[in-house]
């Protein structure tokens, strides 16, 4: 079904239906470093951190937080206070009554992360801080 090749891209892993190896990074051109996520549809790469079809980091003006997120996400950057590592994590959720329009919704109570975590552990709501730079979401 595929042919014989020293590298695939990520687009010939979607054609084909099935995972191929090695793969190139189409931002950095490193080979094998690239792994395919078929819960999300696209590869990351594990040198530079980027997806291959979305690639692109939101700008942090255009990332819409609920309240509920600006305020954990107020807690995390008060406890990273002064570290310059990067620092990778997600929001943890409970179904509850929202304030904004008294339904249930997710509401963000706690986090999960780590400092530089593995392009590998990524999940596909994850956010990175650092001291004195703007909150980086990592994809849609």
């Amino acid at each position: 079904m595929s042919e014989n090749k020293a590298f695939y891209d990520v687009q010939d892993t979607i054609d084909a239906g099935f995972n191929l190896e090695p793969m190139k990074c189409r931002h950095c051109g490193v080979i094998g470093e690239t792994t395919y996520d078929q819960r999300i549809g696209d590869a990351n790469c594990a040198v530079c951190g980027k997806w291959q079809l979305k690639g692109k980091m939101m700008s942090p003006e255009k990332i819409k937080l609920t309240p509920s997120e600006k305020k954990v996400l107020r807690r995390i950057r008060r406890w990273r206070q002064n570290s310059n590592q990067r620092y990778d994590f997600w929001f943890t959720y409970v179904i509850g009554k929202c304030n904004c329009c008294n339904s249930d919704c997710y509401i963000a109570v706690n986090y999960e992360g780590g400092v530089d975590l593995s392009t590998r552990l990524h999940f596909r709501n994850q956010y990175s801080i650092q001291y004195r730079k703007p909150l980086i979401k990592n994809w849609d």
